[in-house]
Parts: C-alpha cells; structure tokens; sequence
C-alpha cells in the first residue's frame, strides 16, 4: 500500500506496503459503484479489509501532486483497496479512478502514458511498468501498485479485475480521422491543457507521425460552435504573421485554411470544417503535409455530421461552481 501523500505516477522503486487508506481521507457518507468491482479474484488472492472510498475532497492528501493531473480530467472518486497473497509473498494496491466521461478518462489515461511504455490487450488500453500496471476501461483507469516487480501471478490478478470493469470496445471517436499508416502507436492523447503552445486550443485531440525523417504533430480542436472555432484558426494564424510568415494556401481545404511557417515550429497546415478545427505541424517538407492533410479531411467527410458529435472542451464545473449553479 502507498502511504498517503505519496501515491506516484510510475515508482522508480519498490514502494513501501503499508495498512490501508487512513479514514481521515474518507467522507463518512460516500459511495461509488467502483466499490463492486472489488470482490475476491483470482486463487491465491485474497481482498484485505473494505475497500475505502478517497472523496474528490481529499485527493491531495493520498494522490499529492498528482491530485491536479485527475481532478483536471474531471475525477469523480478512488476507491482503494489492498489484495494480498501469501503464498508468494505478494501484496498489491488496487486503486479504480472513476471519471464523468470516457473521453477524460481517455485523455488522463494517455497523458500519463509513457512513450516507451509497453503496451498490453486488456480493457480499452493497457500499459505495463515495472511496479505498476495501468488499465484505461470506459469511464474507469485501473491501476495496480506491487512492492517487487510485476509478476504473472499479478498479471492475472490485473486480468481478472479488469474483466469485470465495462469497456468501451473502440478507440475514441474522435481519432477516426487521423490515418492509420505512419502513426506513431500509442501517441493518441486527449490534452486539456494548451495544446501546440496554444491556450486557446485547449481540449484537444493529438496524435504524431512519422514520415520518413519527419516527426509530424496532428491535432483535433472541437469547441461549441463554427464562430468559435473560426475565431481560434484567426488567432492561430496571427500567431504565424506574428512570429514566422504565411505561405501559400493549399486549395481545397475546408471552409477555411492556411498555411504557415516557423523556425521553431517548422510548416503548418490548419483548417477547419464546421465547427472542427484541424492543425498539422512538423519540421517536414510542404508536401508530406500536403499528403497528410488531405487523407485526414478524406477521413473527416466520410464520417458522420460533426453536428452530430457533441464538443469536447467543455471543463468539467468545480464542486463549488456546482453548487452556485454557474
């Protein structure tokens, strides 16, 4: 068990077992339907106590500085518990992350994955650590702290709780546009933070590439109206006359577009389709984003309406925005 406060990410080292959540965490009256999931598993295992219930009002005192990283991505609650086997010497901390939406869970399930990270076919996603393993399913992230290396006895304690957790079956709708071919695996993120250095991109899809020599960005920019988002593709593109130049246009391209350039930045090439805001950037010759840009918008009008598809950049209200009802 993770002492309180010091709940990491991904341990560098074996973490400290220790008695389960302190009651000081709790609010007395709270329930989660994670709470179901957490009854006796695989053989050899056994379920240590209740599990406890870490309330959005406590997060810092048993995630620390990673509190902000969950509530961002509108965290509803924790539930924590401990799994022992004696057997073989195992004891393992099993926390269930309960979101408002898959798309955030998504987005604080992607933005915590390592690039190196080594992948594994469970839920909607899975990646392995060395102390740690870590399960994206629907609305949910499970995640499964040991105190030695993992082990395939606690893989299978990872597989078997994972079964009984829903999952989505797909990838996020959203990222149907972005081609297949060249995609750098694993790079899918939904960010709510800024987005290619830019706050107003913020609640964002992204995805990188690699053609040939060239690492590409993609992004995928959805907000609550066309005005909005013709606003935000008027700002970016006065951030390249400001700071690098605008090259020729590439014709064909959406309601709106533009092409740009930046030393730091490299080539730019940003449209937008309704209310759908689409920008790929990278240090790459004009026409490999040429050819990307245009197998994306292919993908954007083969899918349904974007009219249909419901934004994405919407923040989740504040407990105390809640309760004043702004």
């Amino acid at each position: 068990m993770i002492p309180a406060g010091c709940a990491p990410r991904e341990p560098d080292s074996p973490p400290t077992v220790t008695p389960a959540v302190s009651s000081r965490l709790l609010l007395q009256a709270i329930t989660s339907p994670s709470e179901a999931f957490f009854v006796p598993v695989s053989s050899g295992w056994t379920l240590e106590g209740s599990p406890r219930i870490v309330s959005p009002d406590s997060l810092e005192a048993y995630l620390g500085q990673d509190a902000s990283h969950y509530r961002l991505f509108g965290l509803l609650d924790l539930v924590v518990s401990n799994y022992v086997n004696p057997p073989e010497g195992l004891e393992v901390t099993v926390e269930v992350f309960r979101f408002d939406g898959a798309t955030n869970a998504f987005g604080a399930y992607s933005t915590n994955r390592p690039e190196d990270a080594t992948t594994m076919k469970l839920g909607d996603g899975a990646w392995l650590g060395r102390y740690a393993i870590h399960v994206l399913s629907d609305r949910y992230l499970l995640r499964v702290i040991g105190s030695k290396e993992q082990t395939s006895t606690v893989v299978r304690l990872v597989e078997d709780f994972a079964a009984r957790i829903p999952t989505t079956g797909h990838p996020p709708e959203p990222l149907n546009i972005f081609p297949t071919e060249n995609r750098i695996a694993e790079s899918e993120r939904f960010v709510r933070g800024p987005a290619f250095g830019q706050n107003y991109l913020r609640a964002s899809w992204l995805v990188d590439y690699q053609v040939g020599d060239s690492h590409i960005e993609a992004l995928l920019h959805e907000a609550g109206g066309e005005s909005t988002v013709a606003e935000r593709l008027a700002r970016y593109r006065q951030f390249f006359e400001t700071n690098g130049r605008l090259l020729d246009p590439i014709p064909g391209l959406g309601d709106e577009s533009f092409t740009g350039e930046d030393r730091l930045i490299g080539r730019a090439v940003v449209w937008r389709i309704g209310q759908e805001l689409v920008a790929i950037q990278g240090i790459a010759p004009i026409s490999d984003l040429e050819r990307l840009a245009r197998e994306i918008l292919a993908l954007q009008r083969a899918r349904p309406t974007t009219d249909a598809i419901p934004p994405q950049d919407v923040r989740p209200r504040t407990r105390k925005e809640e309760a004043s009802g702004t």
